[in-house]
């Protein structure tokens, strides 16, 4: 399964290389293609430690790719915004996130962080004995009697065990990312919640010191004492 260059999302970092007119496509995962990146691209063309698509399916084969914790199969696997990379042969962990160029890159993270991911909280609704289930943007759920959890607020979790461990709430004062539109991978300090069209809600975020205006659903609430 591959996809054109020229059709990739402007999220994607590629190098330039004329003689390659397709490149790897994830197979379908709780990601969309636009905040993930197979991870045979991140590892050829991010972290760099497969310089060819055979290299790639050699270090995978040997399961010594771990996502969030969890051993890959294929070179097609979609890793996703935030999640943790772990490469068994240098020990080294790894975070996908954005770059200042608004392209996918990876910065190393703690051992202590490994499977630690910021969750967006992107829907919820009442089940049976008044049960809510809130729907998380990597695709995961989660039952729970709090009513206090919000649609866009991030629950910090450990994805080995589905434990909570931070509950960040939407509001002034939350040190957020742009994930979409023309400030993609810009983190700064929310200012101002506003309705903007069609009922949805617009955002203004100090960066620097810049204050910007996009829309609400950009916003993605991080905790501060994990790296990005």
């Amino acid at each position: 399964m591959h996809i054109k260059r020229q059709r990739t999302p402007k999220t994607w970092k590629l190098k330039e290389i004329k003689s390659k007119k397709w490149v790897t496509k994830g197979v379908p995962g709780p990601h969309s293609q636009k905040f993930s990146l197979p991870i045979n691209l991140v590892l050829k063309e991010i972290i760099c430690c497969s310089k060819q698509t055979r290299e790639s399916k050699w270090i995978v084969s040997k399961n010594k790719v771990l996502v969030n914790k969890k051993v890959i199969k294929t070179i097609k696997f979609p890793v996703g915004l935030f999640d943790s990379i772990e490469l068994k042969d240098n020990n080294e962990i790894y975070r996908l996130t954005f770059g200042d160029d608004r392209k996918f890159t990876t910065k190393k993270i703690k051992a202590e962080e490994n499977g630690i991911r910021p969750c967006k909280v992107i829907s919820k609704t009442i089940q049976k004995k008044g049960v809510i289930q809130i729907n998380l943007d990597n695709g995961m759920n989660l039952l729970t009697d709090k009513k206090d959890v919000k649609v866009g607020d991030t629950l910090v979790v450990d994805l080995s065990n589905m434990k909570v461990l931070k509950h960040l709430k939407f509001g002034t004062g939350a040190l957020v990312m742009i994930i979409d539109g023309k400030y993609v991978g810009r983190v700064g300090t929310l200012k101002e919640i506003k309705k903007g069209i069609k009922g949805k809600q617009n955002v203004r975020v100090m960066i620097d010191k810049d204050l910007i205006e996009t829309l609400g659903g950009y916003a993605f609430v991080l905790d501060s004492s994990l790296i990005y």
